[in-house]
């Protein structure tokens, strides 16, 4: 491969010998390219590749590369580890002057620019139009960052890339996966396990399949679906619970549950109740970094006037702002286990349903976990605290209705 342009005075060959799955990878001209593969598998290294492989093609252009976390940021683009440089040693054998400020996590190389961002916070991953968004990891992240990353490259016509090794059945397998294998020409997904890696050691990956469960060690060795260890509401069903949108009938209760938040965002997932004692989650307000008035004007144009809203009672001063601007909100119970258990208990009853479109909650539902199940460790009773803002707002909201004084069911 030949690098020439935008000012290099010679040109410069780079030798990839790359397996099957990552050949394919650098092959693929789709819209997004996903690499779901096991851990080990060369999904980091092909990305390498293709980003630089994308600067030749559209010399000039802004580039954003991006980890779930800024530590995984300097962890593993950042540092060398084994026989991978750093991201900005290998684009520098390509471009001897390019200037690195790594305190604003920009590289300026004669190709164009490279912004390194985290999806801690998916809204710095905003601005400018990008020629491509590289997501490594994707699978840890939020449906979030996915949808910033198609704005941000939609204009200038870029293209994603995306490389993971799969850990729930959430945005990953619905918005890329499952449009694949129907057949969506702009999406491409090639899945290969870790030992595709000729370097990976297999006496490694016999030792994980002796210890983990079936669905655990496919996931992390073999680059397939499933779900994870410790899933909250491992009765959720997409079959039995997600209903295809409909108009609520005006004579149905409407409530909402409201978890506060400003660098995470506020969010709310809004149900209506009918006269068999069904809920049906209707709609959700999921908004990052705007005020109190601001998402009282969206949470009246998501549920109208007449919501009863259940909130974080932590958020003494947001209830009584929102009070005072017309909104009808009460102080949550938030015992964290008990509400969990009048959740999944109207799941398994059948009486929660979901529409298809409330597709942040969904998300958030398929990744819900307890601690420890993302590190083997024993599972304790207490929720991973990472994406789970619209769990909270559910459980304030169901445990509250759930737990009123007479209620009674018509069946």
């Amino acid at each position: 491969m030949e690098v020439t342009g935008m000012g290099l005075s010679r040109s410069l060959t780079l030798k990839v010998r790359a397996h099957d799955g990552q050949r394919a990878v650098l092959r693929s001209k789709r819209f997004c390219t996903a690499a779901i593969a096991g851990t080990g598998g060369g999904k980091t290294v092909v990305g390498y590749v293709k980003l630089l492989n994308w600067m030749i093609e559209r010399p000039g252009m802004v580039w954003v590369v991006a980890e779930p976390t800024q530590k995984m940021v300097d962890r593993v683009l950042l540092t060398a580890s084994g026989d991978r440089p750093s991201l900005p040693d290998f684009l520098g054998r390509f471009d001897a002057d390019q200037v690195f400020l790594r305190s604003k996590g920009i590289l300026r190389h004669r190709l164009g620019t490279v912004i390194f961002a985290s999806a801690e916070n998916p809204s710095s991953l905003q601005g400018a139009h990008v020629g491509g968004v590289w997501l490594d990891e994707a699978g840890l992240m939020g449906l979030e960052a996915f949808l910033v990353a198609l704005q941000r490259v939609g204009y200038s016509k870029g293209k994603l890339l995306l490389t993971t090794t799969p850990y729930n059945m959430g945005w990953l397998k619905t918005k890329v996966y499952d449009r694949w294998k129907q057949g969506d020409p702009d999406y491409a997904v090639m899945q290969f396990a870790s030992t595709a890696n000729p370097k990976y050691p297999k006496e490694a990956v016999e030792r994980a399949r002796k210890v983990m469960s079936a669905s655990r060690f496919a996931m992390l060795y073999e680059g397939q679906f499933g779900r994870p260890e410790g899933m909250i509401y491992d009765v959720f069903d997409a079959q039995r619970h997600l209903v295809d949108d409909f108009d609520i009938p005006e004579s149905w209760e409407r409530y909402a549950g409201l978890d506060f938040g400003y660098n995470n965002p506020t969010a709310a997932p809004f149900l209506a109740r009918n006269d068999d004692g069904v809920y049906f989650w209707f709609a959700e307000h999921y908004r990052r970094e705007r005020t109190l008035a601001q998402h009282a004007v969206d949470l009246v144009g998501k549920g109208g006037r007449d919501v009863v809203y259940y909130a974080d009672p932590a958020g003494k001063q947001e209830i009584a702002e929102l009070r005072r601007r017309g909104l009808s909100v009460r102080g949550a119970d938030n015992s964290v286990v008990a509400g969990i258990d009048t959740v999944y208990e109207l799941l398994a009853t059948d009486r929660l349903k979901i529409f298809r479109s409330c597709q942040f909650g969904i998300d958030e539902l398929e990744g819900y976990v307890w601690k420890g199940s993302k590190d083997g460790e024993g599972f304790q009773d207490e929720p991973v605290k990472e994406r789970d803002h619209l769990m909270d707002g559910l459980r304030y909201v169901l445990h509250a209705l759930e737990s009123r004084p007479g209620l009674r069911l018509s069946t």
